[in-house]
């Protein structure tokens, strides 16, 4: 039920907008629908709020990859 699981961590972001785990959490549900540019926009909020979550650039660059943007996984793979 990845409809009810994004609008519970979208409630969790809204509570705690500074939840990084909360976008990661949304980001994977998002990867598992296929809607590939939401979960690109909740791992990069999630780097945004923890550069140090090494599970935000993993899962982003898996997005990236599927989309076929191997580029994009290695040039973003240099912010890390």
């Amino acid at each position: 039920e990845l409809d009810k699981a994004i609008a519970d961590y979208s409630k969790a972001i809204q509570l705690d907008p500074k939840g990084a785990q909360a976008y990661i959490n949304r980001g994977n549900a998002y990867y598992k629908q296929g809607e590939l540019d939401k979960a690109i926009v909740d791992f990069d909020k999630a780097i945004e709020l923890n550069p140090k979550l090494a599970l935000a650039y993993n899962n982003r660059g898996n997005a990236y990859v599927k989309q076929g943007e191997l580029e994009g996984a290695f040039q973003k793979a240099g912010e890390f």
